[in-house]
Protein backbone atom coordinates (compact mmCIF):
# COMPACT_ATOMS: atom_id res chain seq x y z
CA UNK A 1 0.00 0.00 0.00
CA UNK A 2 1.31 3.35 -0.79
CA UNK A 3 2.88 5.24 1.97
CA UNK A 4 0.85 8.15 3.42
CA UNK A 5 3.34 11.01 2.29
CA UNK A 6 2.54 9.48 -1.75
CA UNK A 7 -0.77 9.28 -0.56
CA UNK A 8 -0.55 12.77 0.00
CA UNK A 9 1.40 14.10 -3.52
CA UNK A 10 -2.05 12.69 -4.89
CA UNK A 11 -4.34 15.14 -6.05
CA UNK A 12 -7.01 13.02 -7.07
CA UNK A 13 -6.84 11.69 -3.41
CA UNK A 14 -6.76 15.19 -1.96
CA UNK A 15 -10.32 15.99 -3.93
CA UNK A 16 -11.65 13.55 -1.91
CA UNK A 17 -10.12 13.65 1.67
CA UNK A 18 -11.94 17.53 0.70
CA UNK A 19 -15.32 15.46 0.96
CA UNK A 20 -14.43 13.88 4.20
CA UNK A 21 -12.61 17.05 5.66
CA UNK A 22 -16.60 18.71 5.03
CA UNK A 23 -18.01 15.51 6.24
CA UNK A 24 -15.80 15.90 9.68
CA UNK A 25 -17.45 19.60 10.63
CA UNK A 26 -20.73 18.75 9.49
CA UNK A 27 -21.01 15.27 10.60
CA UNK A 28 -23.59 15.15 7.82
CA UNK A 29 -23.54 13.52 4.46
CA UNK A 30 -26.60 15.58 3.73
CA UNK A 31 -24.54 18.97 4.75
CA UNK A 32 -21.49 18.17 2.98
CA UNK A 33 -23.63 17.78 -0.05
CA UNK A 34 -25.19 20.76 0.41
CA UNK A 35 -21.99 22.52 1.33
CA UNK A 36 -20.81 21.43 -1.41
CA UNK A 37 -23.24 22.01 -3.89
CA UNK A 38 -23.48 17.97 -5.12
CA UNK A 39 -25.83 15.28 -4.34
CA UNK A 40 -25.60 13.22 -1.43
CA UNK A 41 -24.80 9.95 -3.63
CA UNK A 42 -21.68 11.96 -4.99
CA UNK A 43 -20.85 12.47 -1.79
CA UNK A 44 -21.12 8.29 -1.05
CA UNK A 45 -19.71 7.63 -4.11
CA UNK A 46 -16.41 9.97 -3.99
CA UNK A 47 -15.80 8.40 0.13
CA UNK A 48 -16.11 5.01 -1.08
CA UNK A 49 -13.62 5.92 -4.27
CA UNK A 50 -11.08 6.99 -1.25
CA UNK A 51 -11.77 3.66 0.70
CA UNK A 52 -10.84 1.79 -2.44
CA UNK A 53 -7.67 3.53 -3.18
CA UNK A 54 -6.97 3.96 0.53
CA UNK A 55 -7.44 0.14 1.11
CA UNK A 56 -8.82 1.50 4.51
CA UNK A 57 -12.34 1.89 6.07
CA UNK A 58 -12.62 6.02 6.37
CA UNK A 59 -16.32 5.92 8.00
CA UNK A 60 -18.16 3.45 9.68
CA UNK A 61 -22.23 3.34 10.13
CA UNK A 62 -24.01 2.04 13.45
CA UNK A 63 -26.76 2.35 15.72
CA UNK A 64 -25.17 5.96 16.59
CA UNK A 65 -24.87 7.19 13.45
CA UNK A 66 -22.28 7.81 10.86
CA UNK A 67 -18.58 8.98 12.32
CA UNK A 68 -14.93 8.80 11.10
CA UNK A 69 -12.74 6.29 11.83
CA UNK A 70 -9.40 6.88 13.90
CA UNK A 71 -7.38 6.28 10.83
CA UNK A 72 -9.27 8.97 8.63
CA UNK A 73 -8.84 11.38 12.27
CA UNK A 74 -5.29 11.12 11.80
CA UNK A 75 -5.13 11.54 7.89
CA UNK A 76 -7.13 14.40 8.05
CA UNK A 77 -4.88 16.10 10.76
CA UNK A 78 -1.83 14.96 8.99
CA UNK A 79 -3.13 16.57 5.50
CA UNK A 80 -5.03 20.10 6.84
CA UNK A 81 -2.49 22.45 5.76
CA UNK A 82 -2.17 21.15 2.59
CA UNK A 83 -5.81 21.28 2.37
CA UNK A 84 -6.79 24.23 2.92
CA UNK A 85 -3.76 25.97 0.62
CA UNK A 86 -5.34 23.90 -1.97
CA UNK A 87 -8.86 23.37 -1.73
CA UNK A 88 -10.21 26.32 -4.01
CA UNK A 89 -8.43 25.01 -6.95
CA UNK A 90 -8.92 21.39 -6.25
CA UNK A 91 -12.70 21.62 -6.32
CA UNK A 92 -13.06 24.48 -8.62
CA UNK A 93 -14.25 26.78 -5.65
CA UNK A 94 -14.93 30.53 -6.04
CA UNK A 95 -15.11 32.40 -2.85
CA UNK A 96 -18.96 33.52 -3.95
CA UNK A 97 -20.87 36.49 -2.84
CA UNK A 98 -23.50 36.52 -0.71
CA UNK A 99 -24.62 39.69 -0.96
CA UNK A 100 -28.06 39.99 -0.71
CA UNK A 101 -29.60 42.53 -2.84
CA UNK A 102 -33.14 42.23 -2.14
CA UNK A 103 -35.50 40.23 0.50
CA UNK A 104 -38.78 39.89 0.76
CA UNK A 105 -39.73 38.12 3.93
CA UNK A 106 -42.75 37.14 6.07
CA UNK A 107 -43.21 37.64 9.31
CA UNK A 108 -46.18 36.58 11.32
CA UNK A 109 -47.99 38.99 13.90
CA UNK A 110 -46.27 38.50 17.15
CA UNK A 111 -43.08 38.07 15.99
CA UNK A 112 -42.17 40.81 13.94
CA UNK A 113 -41.69 43.53 16.49
CA UNK A 114 -39.67 41.18 18.31
CA UNK A 115 -36.99 40.38 15.39
CA UNK A 116 -37.43 42.66 12.14
CA UNK A 117 -35.63 45.32 14.17
CA UNK A 118 -32.37 43.47 14.94
CA UNK A 119 -33.18 41.40 11.44
CA UNK A 120 -32.83 44.50 9.45
CA UNK A 121 -29.48 45.70 11.29
CA UNK A 122 -27.75 42.36 10.54
CA UNK A 123 -29.16 42.58 6.67
CA UNK A 124 -28.20 45.97 6.25
CA UNK A 125 -24.60 45.33 7.42
CA UNK A 126 -23.99 41.94 5.31
CA UNK A 127 -25.99 43.98 2.79
CA UNK A 128 -25.57 47.69 2.60
CA UNK A 129 -27.78 48.07 -0.76
CA UNK A 130 -30.02 45.45 0.26
CA UNK A 131 -33.97 46.43 -0.35
CA UNK A 132 -35.71 44.90 2.14
CA UNK A 133 -39.72 43.96 2.41
CA UNK A 134 -41.46 43.08 5.15
CA UNK A 135 -44.58 41.12 4.99
CA UNK A 136 -47.20 40.39 8.47
CA UNK A 137 -49.48 37.75 8.50
CA UNK A 138 -51.03 34.10 9.97
CA UNK A 139 -48.61 31.86 8.89
CA UNK A 140 -50.96 29.83 6.26
CA UNK A 141 -50.95 32.89 4.56
CA UNK A 142 -47.31 33.36 4.37
CA UNK A 143 -46.83 29.62 3.54
CA UNK A 144 -49.24 30.50 0.54
CA UNK A 145 -47.73 33.21 -0.42
CA UNK A 146 -44.38 31.36 -0.27
CA UNK A 147 -45.83 28.53 -2.99
CA UNK A 148 -46.78 31.25 -5.41
CA UNK A 149 -43.34 32.89 -4.72
CA UNK A 150 -44.78 35.94 -3.86
CA UNK A 151 -41.44 35.88 -1.30
CA UNK A 152 -38.68 34.67 -0.96
CA UNK A 153 -38.93 33.57 2.61
CA UNK A 154 -40.60 33.66 5.78
CA UNK A 155 -41.57 32.39 8.99
CA UNK A 156 -43.73 29.30 9.95
CA UNK A 157 -45.24 27.55 12.71
CA UNK A 158 -46.07 23.67 12.94
CA UNK A 159 -49.16 22.58 12.08
CA UNK A 160 -49.02 24.39 8.21
CA UNK A 161 -48.75 22.22 5.92
CA UNK A 162 -44.93 23.14 4.73
CA UNK A 163 -44.43 19.58 1.90
CA UNK A 164 -42.30 20.74 -0.99
CA UNK A 165 -41.01 23.97 0.71
CA UNK A 166 -37.19 24.11 1.99
CA UNK A 167 -37.61 24.43 5.95
CA UNK A 168 -35.08 24.52 9.18
CA UNK A 169 -36.34 24.78 12.45
CA UNK A 170 -35.42 27.79 14.23
CA UNK A 171 -36.66 27.69 17.55
CA UNK A 172 -39.46 26.48 19.90
CA UNK A 173 -42.03 28.02 22.07
CA UNK A 174 -44.87 27.28 24.31
CA UNK A 175 -48.19 28.52 25.71
CA UNK A 176 -49.64 30.17 28.73
CA UNK A 177 -52.19 32.91 29.95
CA UNK A 178 -51.23 36.20 30.92
CA UNK A 179 -52.33 39.24 32.28
CA UNK A 180 -50.96 42.42 33.83
CA UNK A 181 -48.46 42.12 36.97
CA UNK A 182 -50.77 44.52 38.19
CA UNK A 183 -53.91 42.69 37.92
CA UNK A 184 -55.61 43.03 41.33
CA UNK A 185 -57.07 39.37 41.00
CA UNK A 186 -53.43 37.71 40.03
CA UNK A 187 -53.01 35.97 43.46
CA UNK A 188 -56.34 34.10 42.37
CA UNK A 189 -56.36 33.20 39.05
CA UNK A 190 -59.13 30.75 39.22
CA UNK A 191 -61.66 33.39 40.27
CA UNK A 192 -60.16 35.78 37.89
CA UNK A 193 -60.41 33.06 34.80
CA UNK A 194 -64.17 32.54 36.01
CA UNK A 195 -64.77 36.13 35.86
CA UNK A 196 -63.11 37.66 33.07
CA UNK A 197 -62.40 35.03 30.85
CA UNK A 198 -59.85 34.79 28.49
CA UNK A 199 -58.52 35.89 24.92
CA UNK A 200 -57.26 33.90 22.35
CA UNK A 201 -56.51 33.71 18.64
CA UNK A 202 -59.13 32.96 15.96
CA UNK A 203 -58.91 29.84 13.99
CA UNK A 204 -57.43 30.83 10.50
CA UNK A 205 -60.02 29.20 7.91
CA UNK A 206 -57.29 26.64 7.66
CA UNK A 207 -58.69 25.14 10.93
CA UNK A 208 -56.52 25.97 14.10
CA UNK A 209 -53.29 24.64 14.59
CA UNK A 210 -52.84 21.21 16.94
CA UNK A 211 -51.29 22.50 19.19
CA UNK A 212 -52.97 25.81 20.05
CA UNK A 213 -56.38 24.00 20.32
CA UNK A 214 -55.23 21.25 22.49
CA UNK A 215 -53.99 23.67 25.11
CA UNK A 216 -57.14 25.54 24.82
CA UNK A 217 -59.48 23.35 24.88
CA UNK A 218 -57.57 22.79 28.64
CA UNK A 219 -57.80 26.43 29.71
CA UNK A 220 -61.96 26.12 28.99
CA UNK A 221 -62.60 23.52 31.17
CA UNK A 222 -62.22 26.11 33.91
CA UNK A 223 -62.75 29.30 32.36
CA UNK A 224 -64.70 30.47 28.89
CA UNK A 225 -63.53 32.55 25.88
CA UNK A 226 -64.54 36.28 26.16
CA UNK A 227 -62.21 37.63 23.19
CA UNK A 228 -61.34 36.59 19.85
CA UNK A 229 -58.55 38.37 17.77
CA UNK A 230 -57.05 37.20 14.70
CA UNK A 231 -53.96 39.61 16.13
CA UNK A 232 -51.11 38.23 18.82
CA UNK A 233 -50.38 42.17 18.78
CA UNK A 234 -53.97 42.55 19.72
CA UNK A 235 -54.23 39.98 22.16
CA UNK A 236 -51.25 41.32 24.06
CA UNK A 237 -52.29 44.73 24.08
CA UNK A 238 -55.67 44.19 25.35
CA UNK A 239 -53.61 42.13 28.24
CA UNK A 240 -51.19 44.87 28.72
CA UNK A 241 -54.04 47.27 29.40
CA UNK A 242 -54.91 45.38 32.87
CA UNK A 243 -57.68 44.03 32.24
CA UNK A 244 -57.98 40.42 30.80
CA UNK A 245 -55.92 37.50 30.85
CA UNK A 246 -54.65 36.46 26.76
CA UNK A 247 -53.24 33.11 25.58
CA UNK A 248 -49.60 33.78 24.34
CA UNK A 249 -46.46 32.64 22.89
CA UNK A 250 -44.07 32.70 25.86
CA UNK A 251 -41.75 34.58 23.50
CA UNK A 252 -44.16 37.41 22.74
CA UNK A 253 -45.10 37.72 25.88
CA UNK A 254 -42.15 37.73 28.18
CA UNK A 255 -40.16 39.93 25.46
CA UNK A 256 -37.79 42.52 27.37
CA UNK A 257 -40.64 45.52 27.93
CA UNK A 258 -43.64 43.66 28.57
CA UNK A 259 -45.80 43.69 32.00
CA UNK A 260 -47.35 40.62 31.51
CA UNK A 261 -47.07 37.32 33.89
CA UNK A 262 -48.38 34.37 33.18
CA UNK A 263 -51.18 33.00 35.54
CA UNK A 264 -50.04 29.67 37.55
CA UNK A 265 -52.30 27.08 36.17
CA UNK A 266 -49.75 24.25 36.34
CA UNK A 267 -52.49 22.02 38.30
CA UNK A 268 -54.81 21.95 35.46
CA UNK A 269 -52.08 22.05 32.49
CA UNK A 270 -51.08 18.53 31.32
CA UNK A 271 -49.64 20.01 28.32
CA UNK A 272 -47.78 23.36 27.86
CA UNK A 273 -48.26 23.82 24.29
CA UNK A 274 -45.01 23.20 22.90
CA UNK A 275 -44.59 24.26 19.36
CA UNK A 276 -41.69 24.64 16.73
CA UNK A 277 -41.10 27.67 14.77
CA UNK A 278 -39.33 27.36 11.01
CA UNK A 279 -37.85 29.55 8.59
CA UNK A 280 -38.89 28.79 5.02
CA UNK A 281 -38.01 29.46 1.63
CA UNK A 282 -39.45 28.10 -1.79
CA UNK A 283 -37.79 24.20 -3.01
CA UNK A 284 -36.16 26.27 -6.38
CA UNK A 285 -34.70 29.42 -3.83
CA UNK A 286 -30.93 29.82 -3.65
CA UNK A 287 -29.89 27.25 -1.52
CA UNK A 288 -26.73 29.42 -0.17
CA UNK A 289 -28.79 32.33 0.81
CA UNK A 290 -30.87 30.35 2.38
CA UNK A 291 -28.73 28.74 4.52
CA UNK A 292 -26.91 32.20 5.37
CA UNK A 293 -30.53 33.93 6.30
CA UNK A 294 -30.81 30.65 8.66
CA UNK A 295 -27.52 31.42 10.79
CA UNK A 296 -28.44 34.66 10.68
CA UNK A 297 -31.84 34.22 11.82
CA UNK A 298 -30.44 31.92 14.58
CA UNK A 299 -28.52 34.90 15.98
CA UNK A 300 -31.28 36.79 16.56
CA UNK A 301 -33.45 34.31 18.10
CA UNK A 302 -31.50 34.12 21.32
CA UNK A 303 -34.60 35.03 23.50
Amino acid sequence: MRSETSILENVELLKKLVYLEHFKQSKSLQKTALHLKVTPSAVTQNIKWLEKKLGRTVLVRDTDGTRLTPYAEDLLNKSRDILNSLRPPLLGEKKRDLSISRLDLGVYDGLASLLLPEIVSKLQEHSPNIKFTAVSGRSDELVALIRKESLCAAFSVEGVNLEGLRKAAIYQDTLGVYVHRNNSMISDPIQLLAKKGFGTLKAPKSGQHTFYSRYIRQIEKISHVSFFSDSIEMLKSVAQQGGMPVVLPKKVATFTGTNLVELDLKSYEKFNGLHTHYFISPANCDEGEFEFLVELIKSVVSF
